[in-house]
């Protein structure tokens, strides 16, 4: 996560864009919903065996 946002903050300082970060937010919540999906898959799946 720190590299994405150096690399984004450093295309920002270059450019005065702010897509970069825009980009680099739209990432961050892909991969946040991706990992929660499936922590919620494997939380499902081995909860079964918990009782």
């Amino acid at each position: 996560m720190n590299d994405l946002l150096r690399v984004a903050r450093t295309i920002v300082q270059r450019e005065f864009d702010m897509t970069p970060f825009v980009v680099a937010a739209v990432f961050y919540l892909v991969m946040t919903a991706v990992l929660t999906w499936g922590f919620k898959k494997l939380e499902a799946h081995y909860g079964r065996y918990a009782k």
